[in-house]
């Protein structure tokens, strides 16, 4: 679809990435009401935010692509995967340590709470979240008073609470921020990009002749990151595209 939008739309490249990052944005973040009572709500506002996703990475290595030589076009896709892999990385662990954190806490104050709602005794509240959260299995031979299977369906109900209060915090202090200074930046995105280009052009500057794809790439791409705005040479990228 964003693809086609492209065709479309010709010369209009950022206001097509910009609509699918607002999409992406709009619903992923609203991914922050998730609860275990709303699933339906989460299933639509995920499979909505799903396209502004693939309209922010597709369309992107669609373009790095089209405006590189033929012989060059592996090297743009690879180096959009590279990309994409390392962001990926990255924002893996950012996210999980967020979540992971925030579920060692919410974990075990969760199943207290919805244990002790369905009639656990607050005497018991410790040893049966301890047994419940290490070694589940041992609740059916270990006796603790007031633990009934309404307690137990409690704590699991808990559980899910807490998943979904600690999930919540991924895209609030992440996802969202990182999107808008995504959105803040973008008229200065040409100027990154060239930016970018210019240190790779400089790191390869003495490279092993098998690395000059990269460099060639580069020199292709010149006035396409510059987006027309400012006609500027790369200066490192023709020098270091000379053979020595």
């Amino acid at each position: 679809m964003f693809n086609a939008a492209l065709s479309l739309f010709p010369g209009h490249t950022r206001e097509v990435l910009l609509f699918a990052v607002v999409l992406m944005t709009g619903f992923a973040g609203s991914l922050a009401v998730m609860t275990p009572d709303n699933e339906h709500l989460i299933v639509g506002l995920g499979s909505v935010a799903s396209f502004g996703v693939g309209g922010v990475l597709v369309p992107a290595a669609t373009v790095a692509m089209l405006v590189c030589p033929d012989q060059l076009i592996t090297t743009a896709a690879a180096m959009s995967l590279s990309i994409r892999t390392v962001g990926g990385s990255i924002g893996y662990s950012i996210y999980y340590n967020i979540f992971a954190t925030k579920l060692q806490t919410n974990l075990p104050k969760y199943v207290a709470e919805y244990a002790i709602k369905a009639g656990l005794p607050l005497s018991s509240a410790t040893q049966f979240v301890t047994l419940f959260l290490t070694t589940p299995e041992k609740l059916a031979t270990t006796p603790i008073a007031g633990m009934t299977p309404a307690v137990i369906a409690g704590a699991t109900k808990g559980t899910q609470w807490a998943f979904s209060e600690s999930l919540k915090y991924v895209w609030v202090s992440t996802f969202i921020p990182f999107v808008k200074t995504t959105l803040l930046i973008r008229d200065s995105l040409p100027r990154l990009l060239l930016a970018a280009w210019l240190l790779c052009a400089r790191s390869c500057y003495r490279a092993p002749r098998s690395t000059r794809p990269i460099v060639l790439l580069c020199r292709s791409l010149k006035w396409h990151v510059i987006g027309g705005s400012t006609r500027l040479e790369l200066a490192l990228c023709t020098t270091s595209g000379r053979r020595r």
